[in-house]
């Protein structure tokens, strides 16, 4: 049943997901700058509310959270799906002012959306799989495998779908697909949800560091703190998550988000701008989502074999061997990259140069491929990176998402979880302002390496929380893992582990 709710979820997310930026990118088929947009201002909400979003799940009980974010998510993408079928059916008629109100209505149901996509999943994925394992750091990580699996699996499944009806048929009916899908699948998520939670009697227990004290030390507030509980409630959330030993693990993945190097939405539009039609794109997502899915059959093994900790280092070293591949690509035959572009296009405006003809692919949903093939090779060598590193990217994102469960106690797991995604989200956040003082296919080489230093900084600080946890780096070189103290948020020195204190 689990499995059903996982899968309900991922497949809706996964649809809006893939279809959001490559519909925004109809209305200004030569520039990224419209998705980074979008991509920047959700981002940025995230980042201001995340901390409170996780305040805000810790102090409510678990299902009427789980019942509020679910409808809330659900119905504005479903609105949001709606705004954009209006939009291309009377894409003709409307006027430049009406469609960037069309656009401001997307936009707005989209930020609500993805607020409430943050609570539902620091709800699910970080709290409820913590309980219904019951301590044990085996179910813990076999649940966590099966959520991943299911994500990947809809990556391969809710691509294609959509992909195939923009292909073949009309915009409007993909936006047409994916509203109907969220309305019918929040009632049958909320049916499963509450029958998980009915059949868990510990869900219905909740530790809340605000539960009693808020009541006791409420008169006890200076005004002030009452009149800002908000802003205060934020930044006591971020005291609490770095003062926390995972912090560093925490910011080594969220340094991952800001990447061209996946296949978000302004990557899916530059791969659209160099001739590959929207269906390529989906089976190259698929295949990706295959080899990550092979990642998440190695991950409990490994971790048997080396430790959590030493697993996580072999899944970013492999995951950064791939992505030199991405790099490569930029100097191959058919790259668009141009380092001078922006230069050279110094004097012109932005909107003169979205609607100039540089010679860029005409997108054409009709056809699969509309390049030639000599100029190919740098798509398909990005593409052959970015699908090879997806095996040990989601090993490194199971890695540090079991590390930071095991790490945190019941009462702050919400706020700590809300921080993280705000994190995750100031990263993401960053690639879209870079997208947006460099929207184009020439200039697109640049985010590629910046890019792939930021998975280097990333993993850089994956190596520090090891460090300080372990003692060490190389393997065989230090304490042994059953030396280290398994206390949540406490961390020994060196010296003390070498002198078993």
């Amino acid at each position: 049943m689990r499995r059903t709710i996982s899968a309900t979820a991922s497949e809706g997310d996964q649809m809006w997901s893939f279809t959001s930026a490559l519909f925004l990118l109809q209305l200004f088929p030569d520039s990224m700058l419209l998705p980074a947009i979008h991509g920047f201002i959700t981002g940025l909400c995230v980042i201001m509310f995340g901390a409170l979003i996780g305040e805000w799940v810790d102090r409510t009980p678990r299902l009427p959270a789980v019942r509020i974010a679910l409808i809330t998510q659900r119905s504005c993408v479903a609105l949001g799906s709606l705004i954009l079928t209006f939009t291309f059916l009377f894409k003709e008629s409307i006027s430049d002012s009406g469609k960037f109100g069309c656009v401001f209505g997307f936009m707005l149901f989209a930020i609500v959306g993805d607020c409430a996509s943050v609570a539902m999943n620091i709800i699910v994925k970080k709290d409820w799989v913590v309980v219904i394992a019951g301590g044990s750091k085996t179910d813990l990580a076999d649940m966590n495998v099966t959520i991943r699996r299911i994500d990947l699996t809809c990556q391969i499944l809710s691509p294609i779908i959509i992909a195939q009806i923009l292909t073949f048929g009309a915009h409007y009916v993909g936006t047409i697909v994916v509203s109907v899908w969220n309305v019918l699948s929040v009632v049958a998520e909320y049916f499963i949800l509450q029958t998980i939670y009915e059949q868990r009697p510990q869900l219905a227990v909740k530790t809340s560091k605000r539960a009693s004290s808020d009541q006791r030390s409420q008169t006890k507030r200076p005004l002030h703190r009452q009149i800002f509980r908000s802003c205060f409630a934020i930044r006591d959330g971020w005291q609490t998550y770095f003062k926390n030993r995972v912090a560093p693990a925490g910011i080594g993945l969220a340094f991952l988000y800001m990447t061209v190097l996946s296949f978000n939405g302004v990557t899916n539009t530059y791969i659209l701008t160099q001739g590959l039609s929207e269906s390529v794109i989906s089976i190259m997502m698929a295949v990706g989502a295959v080899t990550g899915i092979a990642g998440t059959f190695v991950f409990p093994v490994l971790r048997q074999k080396i430790g959590l900790e030493r697993t996580g280092f072999f899944a970013l070293a492999f995951q950064l061997a791939f992505l030199c591949l991405c790099v490569l690509s930029v100097w191959l035959p058919g790259t668009p990259f141009h380092p001078d572009f922006v230069r050279e296009t110094q004097n012109e405006t932005m909107i003169e140069l979205m609607k100039e003809d540089r010679n860029s692919t005409q997108i054409d949903s009709g056809k699969w491929i509309t390049q030639p093939a000599e100029k190919l090779p740098s798509a398909f060598v990005f593409l052959a990176g970015m699908i090879g590193a997806r095996f040990g990217l989601w090993m490194a994102d199971l890695t540090i998402t079991q590390l930071i469960q095991e790490n945190i106690s019941e009462k702050e797991r919400g706020v700590i979880g809300g921080v993280q995604s705000s994190l995750n989200g100031f990263m993401d956040m960053l690639k879209f302002i870079l997208v947006i003082f460099l929207p184009y296919p020439e200039t697109f080489g640049i985010l590629i390496i910046i890019s792939f230093l930021f998975v280097i900084f990333g993993d850089g600080f994956y190596a520090l929380y090891s460090y300080r946890t372990r003692g060490h780096l190389l393997p065989h070189c230090g304490p042994t893992p059953d030396q280290v103290d398994e206390r949540p948020n406490s961390v020994l020195s060196r010296r003390e582990l070498l002198n078993g204190e």
